[in-house]
């Protein structure tokens, strides 16, 4: 999840305000960078700048890491752009948002041909939509809560979004799944062709992959 500050620095925070993480009510974006440095977020960490990612990214160069874009518009985008392009990690960094706001993708495609798109698409229906943006490499599957994960589940059989997903996959296009933390949930995302789960709970999530049958998919 990624912001920008006031002063136009890009930090990983998830909250639209400090409050529920450190205490603080003031949004992220009111605030400039030299005073979300000072948050200390559940009591003893630091909040991350982007340049911390970036660097943490060159030492470990078997990963990907997906931006997410939380508020702060075109300006946000066109920070991030500006900031990832000169880091020559490009082909491991996706920008991420939902399919409905891909409006803010298309216009980070359009400011670097480089950019790699990673959509939500909400709803099993906008599956197929998602895939066809442009720049699009990699689709991120799921729901945000016990009632939207009823609805998905119903929405998925309904609108055949295992058969979608295979096809998706057949273009070249990445596809995983989240959050989850049980196994239950673990094992259906997989049962629906993802290849990568998104968790809080990374123990539990090892433990359950490991459990995944030899001729299922091979996650990650």
């Amino acid at each position: 999840d990624i912001r920008i500050t006031a002063d136009g620095e890009l930090v990983l925070f998830h909250d639209e305000d400090a409050r529920r993480a450190a205490g603080c009510s003031r949004r992220i974006g009111d605030m400039n960078w030299g005073e979300v440095r000072r948050l200390r977020v559940f009591g003893g960490h630091g909040v991350p700048h982007l340049k911390d990612a970036l660097e943490f990214m060159a030492l470990w160069p078997s990963g990907d890491i997906y931006f997410d874009l939380r508020g702060g518009g075109r300006r946000l985008v066109e920070a991030l752009v500006r900031a990832i392009a000169p880091s020559g990690l490009w082909r491991r960094c996706f920008i991420l948002d939902f399919y409905s706001k891909r409006r803010s993708l298309l216009h980070a495609r359009s400011l670097d041909s480089r950019v790699n798109l990673s959509v939500m698409p909400g709803g099993p229906w906008n599956i197929a939509p998602s895939a066809h943006l442009a720049g699009v490499q990699s689709l991120c599957l799921g729901w945000g809560g016990p009632i939207t994960r009823a609805l998905y589940k119903a929405a998925s059989f309904f609108y055949g979004a295992r058969s979608a997903v295979a096809r998706v996959k057949a273009m070249g296009i990445s596809v995983s799944a989240g959050v989850v933390n049980t196994p239950e949930d673990i094992r259906y995302l997989l049962s629906q062709g993802a290849c990568g789960i998104w968790t809080d709970d990374l123990i539990l999530a090892r433990r359950t992959l490991a459990n995944v049958p030899s001729n299922g998919p091979s996650p990650r």
